[in-house]
């Protein structure tokens, strides 16, 4: 038998009125990727491939990330639980299984949460919001984003993560900014802010 040869397609959607970019490709049970907040959708790397064997995966690039531009000020993980829900929608999708990553569990919890008859099935990796815990690395780094010095060392770490991991072009001191404010918004010296256990 001829061996099947799999592709990703790079499309975007209108979510909300505003473009986004996903990629897409399989065939079988609609699966929706949430990536981290250190990246972009092509974080899942060979793993889109390998799920696209059996399903039809759907990775967006979550608003202000990637390619997909943020119409929002406001980067709190609710309004992201909200893109999910509309992007869902704007594909014609009923129920998916949604696999969050990190700050992209975090907003599959909240998505599992608020929009459950949307739910197939849920699937978290190193997921945010599952406790008040996080190293104590990134508690000393919400810190110092409280002070000026701080707050410009940061931004200039996340773009230059962003050319070195090959994220498009340089997204920029703004965008890096709003990543600081969804950091804030997360984390506290005292550890997670955002959690979903009782």
């Amino acid at each position: 038998p001829q061996e099947r040869t799999l592709s990703l397609e790079s499309r975007q959607v209108l979510v909300g009125g505003s473009p986004t970019h996903y990629l897409v490709g399989g065939q079988g049970p609609e699966v929706v990727l949430l990536h981290g907040g250190g990246g972009d959708c092509r974080q899942w790397g060979p793993s889109l491939l390998s799920l696209a064997e059996n399903y039809r995966v759907y990775a967006p690039d979550l608003p202000g990330f990637g390619q997909s531009p943020n119409p929002r000020d406001d980067w709190s993980v609710i309004n992201f639980v909200r893109f999910v829900e509309d992007f869902v929608q704007a594909l014609g999708l009923e129920a998916v299984r949604v696999v969050g990553h990190s700050l992209g569990g975090g907003v599959a919890l909240g998505f599992a949460i608020h929009f459950p008859q949307r739910l197939e099935r849920l699937v978290l990796v190193n997921s945010l919001g599952l406790s008040r815990g996080i190293a104590f690395w990134t508690r000393l780094l919400s810190g110092a984003l409280g002070m000026r010095w701080g707050q410009r060392t940061v931004v200039e770490a996340l773009r230059w993560k962003q050319r070195r991991r090959g994220l498009g072009q340089d997204l920029g001191a703004s965008v890096a900014e709003r990543q600081l404010y969804l950091v804030r918004h997360i984390l506290g010296l005292g550890g997670q802010r955002l959690t979903f256990s009782p």
